[in-house]
C-alpha cells in the first residue's frame, strides 16, 4: 500500500469517527438540554487530521509517487473541489429559498455550509483515491492475466 492510499484510508477512518463523535455530542446537548458551548470540545478533536503527515513522513531517498500516483491525486483532487462547489452552491441556494430573497442568511449558516463543504472535500478526496487505487489494481491484474 503507498503513503497515497495510507493517507486516505487514516483520513476516512479519522473522519468517519470524528462525524460520529459530533452526532453523539450534539445529540446529547440537545437532549440533556446543555449549553450548545460544549459542541467546541468535540469540535475540537478534528484537529486529529492533520496528523496524517507524523504518522506516514515523506522518507529521504525513497520514491513516493510514480505516475500514477500523481494522476490519481489529481483526479481526486479535481473530483473533490467539484463536490466542494456544488456543495456550497447548492447550500447557499437552499439557504435563500428556506430564508427567503428579501432576508440576509445569518453568519453562522454560512459558517456551517463552509464547514460542511471542508469536510466534505476530504472525505470525497480519500473516497476518490480509493476507488481510484481499487481500479487501477484491478486493471493491473486482469493486464497480468491476459499476458
Amino acid at each position: 500500500m503507498c503513503r497515497l492510499q495510507k493517507l486516505a484510508w487514516y483520513q476516512l477512518i479519522v473522519l468517519v469517527l470524528w462525524i460520529l463523535i459530533m452526532a453523539v455530542s450534539a445529540a446529547a446537548i440537545y437532549y440533556f438540554e446543555l449549553n450548545g458551548e460544549l459542541i467546541t470540545i468535540p469540535l475540537l478533536l478534528g484537529i486529529f487530521i492533520r496528523f496524517d503527515r507524523a504518522f506516514f513522513p515523506l522518507r529521504p531517498g525513497k520514491v513516493e509517487y510514480d505516475e500514477r500516483d500523481a494522476a490519481i491525486l489529481q483526479k481526486s483532487l479535481n473530483i473533490a473541489y467539484k463536490i466542494f462547489m456544488y456543495t456550497f452552491f447548492f447550500g447557499l441556494l437552499i439557504a435563500c429559498f428556506v430564508i427567503g430573497p428579501r432576508t440576509m442568511i445569518q453568519a453562522s449558516i454560512f459558517v456551517i455550509i463552509i464547514l460542511a463543504g471542508a469536510i466534505l472535500i476530504r472525505l470525497a478526496w480519500s473516497i476518490a483515491v480509493i476507488v481510484q487505487y481499487g481500479i487501477s489494481s484491478k486493471e493491473d491484474v486482469t493486464k497480468i492475466a491476459a499476458q
